[in-house]
């Protein structure tokens, strides 16, 4: 059954890849577009921004598809550029710089996850943690013996609160442990454009 859906993903993304070529590359492009502009300038920037299309597009459906997050980052860039690209063509800095913002914002809102599963493997992530299904945690750590050589040691935490907010642009998200001897820690994290800060 995994190995269908496998296949389905790579089906689905061979489909996203073949539209894009034939609608960038093969169907042409709306010439209202490069009235206004030069001939010259028309050559130089048409080819850049097909470019940036056609890896924007296969980035961001290849991200969301397989699960690469990285891929989002062309994604971004692309667009960003392209941006730059038209906005150079007519000449207008201040809907460049407003095109920019909109695009990071949106770019920000979709980097940032809405699930508390993130902020799992985020702590899964760090050094000397282990999470399992947001019931316990192991804490891994050494310890010096009598004949100077170091031991692990492991503590077993049980989650006594998890909380996850989601705010659009950022996430906050916070997991109390308490082991059996009653020691308490709690651990807090920060979401800005898909990153996890703890604070």
């Amino acid at each position: 059954m995994d190995l269908l859906f496998e296949l389905m993903d790579y089906f689905f993304m061979l489909i996203i890849l073949s539209l894009s070529v034939y609608n960038i590359y093969i169907k042409g492009n709306d010439e209202r577009i490069w009235a206004k502009v030069g001939e010259e300038q028309v050559e130089s920037i048409k080819s850049s921004i097909q470019f940036l299309c056609f890896g924007g597009i296969n980035s961001f459906f290849g991200g969301y598809i397989f699960g690469l997050e990285w891929l989002y980052w062309i994604t971004f860039y692309s667009v960003l550029v392209m941006i730059i690209c038209f906005e150079s063509i007519h000449r207008k800095r201040s809907t460049r710089i407003g095109m920019v913002v909109v695009v990071i914002a949106i770019f920000m809102i979709l980097r940032v996850p809405n699930h508390p599963g993130s902020f799992e493997d985020h702590i899964n992530s760090m050094e000397g943690y282990q999470c399992l299904y947001g019931l316990e945690c192991v804490k891994i750590g050494t310890s010096d013996t009598e004949d100077d050589t170091f031991e692990i040691v492991t503590n077993v935490f049980m989650v006594q609160r998890n909380s996850y907010d989601w705010y659009i642009l950022f996430a906050k998200a916070a997991i109390t442990l308490e082991d059996d001897e009653g020691n308490v820690e709690e651990i807090r994290g920060l979401n800005i454009a898909g990153f996890w800060n703890d604070y």
